[in-house]
């Protein structure tokens, strides 16, 4: 009863009960040990809902459901959105936000929270509790919460389709050419089948792209995959609007596919999405002139940090920290060294290697003008540490204006997270983008 309901709440788009109501509901019925072990486990009834409805293999990344971390993320997404409904009344905005743009660029409709909504509430009803007054709540409450992504999603929908020369679904365009920036990463370049321009996009912005396969998984066949990659920026301003291009870590399956690939073959993508933008740097600058800005990244997640640098055309203190395994696999570096050297001490950098290489150097290449430092190969042996004395001026820590802007690998991320909430920086000033 509790999951017909679930699913036809949504698909009217009509909470059972006010946001208010569901959440007081919610809070009193499961206590905060039950929701901290509903985020934590993983969500075993997924299996559940791709052997009902198998086509769904297509939207969610296999790979992540094989090693656990998809399910588990899922869960913790929805745990932790509930409880900060509990706790104030409202959705944590800026995670909200970047799950709806991935939804939008995966063109998942509102038919779709009805079937992970149900199980969802089934793995609540497997793991805490059969009491219905405790499903009831949840139901209701995953009914609001639904709502405001599928009104979001309708939003960015419309957002997206006014761009020029952007498009709805899915778009064919053709590889034209191959780069490789570094031992494990590619820039690929695709330019549209039909010859019409492409959109202009803010540097940050990602594309979706389908990758063909043919794999039997735990729960059946299924034939493409999704990822979703930053877009690079042109490098000339005649390359505008000609096409899209990404860069790539061969890495997993469908990197490796990707690489692989010849140019000429045809690939569908989907038009710029996301939230991890230049705009929301250019705001915090139009708030406060002097405000600082910190970009941290690791691997390929250099990528959106690239095309924001790119993009900085006025002169405002920024610090980019960079955590690589060694210089062979370090993307885009001499751009870096480069846009370093042109800005000054304007743009302090600094590089972590956790394994260099002998032709790597010494840290800092045992400079000591700060200029020349500033733009050694690397800096630090070892893996990034925030928390260095050294980086205290540079990461602006004293300064309750500056925000702290990441991209990387989930674990990374989090790590570099934690240590900047222990030194004292607020949760609302640290930005985040996974890869």
């Amino acid at each position: 009863m509790l999951l017909q309901t679930a699913v036809s709440s949504v698909r009217r788009g009509l909470p059972r009960h006010s946001w208010a109501s569901s959440c007081r509901i919610a809070d009193t019925v499961l206590s905060g040990q039950q929701q901290q072990r509903f985020a934590s486990e993983p969500c075993t009834s997924l299996g559940r809902m791709f052997a009902g409805n198998p086509e769904l293999q297509n939207v969610f990344n296999q790979t992540n459901q094989t090693l656990g971390g998809q399910p588990k993320k899922l869960l913790k997404t929805v745990a932790l959105a509930a409880q900060a409904a509990i706790a104030t009344g409202e959705l944590p905005g800026e995670a909200i936000e970047g799950i709806c743009q991935k939804h939008c660029a995966l063109h998942v409709g509102p038919d779709a929270f009805g079937v992970v909504g149900a199980n969802i509430l089934g793995t609540i009803e497997d793991l805490l509790t059969k009491d219905q007054a405790v499903l009831d709540a949840w139901g209701a409450l995953y009914g609001d919460i639904a709502n405001v992504f599928i009104t979001r999603e309708a939003e960015i929908n419309k957002e997206v389709a006014a761009v020029p020369g952007s498009w709805s679904g899915r778009r064919k365009f053709v590889m034209a050419k191959k780069e490789k920036v570094s031992s494990s990463v590619t820039r690929f370049k695709f330019e549209p089948v039909d010859g019409q321009p492409t959109p202009d996009f803010e540097p940050g912005k990602f594309t979706t792209i389908w990758v063909p396969v043919e794999e039997e998984g735990p729960y059946g066949h299924y034939s493409e995959q999704p990822r979703h990659y930053t877009l690079a920026v042109p490098r000339k301003k005649e390359d505008a609007n000609t096409g899209m291009s990404i860069s790539v870590k061969k890495d997993g399956l469908i990197s490796r596919i990707l690489h692989a690939a010849e140019t000429g073959t045809e690939w569908e993508l989907s038009a710029p999405h996301g939230c991890f933008v230049m705009s929301g740097v250019e705001k915090l600058w139009l708030s406060s002139q002097d405000a600082p800005v910190v970009f941290i990244s690791a691997g390929v997640g250099i990528t959106p940090v690239l095309a924001m640098l790119e993009n900085i055309y006025v002169t405002r203190p920024a610090t980019w920290l960079h955590a690589s395994q060694d210089g062979a696999v370090h993307p885009y570096r001499e751009r870096l060294r480069e846009i370093a050297a042109v800005r000054g001490g304007e743009l302090q950098r600094r590089v972590w290697y956790s394994n260099p290489l002998p032709e790597d150097g010494h840290p800092g290449g045992n400079e000591t003008s700060p200029h020349m430092f500033n733009v050694a190969k690397y800096h630090y042996e070892g893996r990034m540490d925030l928390a260095m004395s050294e980086l205290e001026e540079i990461t602006h820590l004293g300064n309750e204006e500056a925000h702290y802007y990441m991209c990387g690998p989930e674990g990374f991320m989090d790590a570099q997270r934690d240590t900047l909430v222990k030194l004292g920086v607020a949760e609302d000033r640290i930005h985040w983008e996974g890869f």
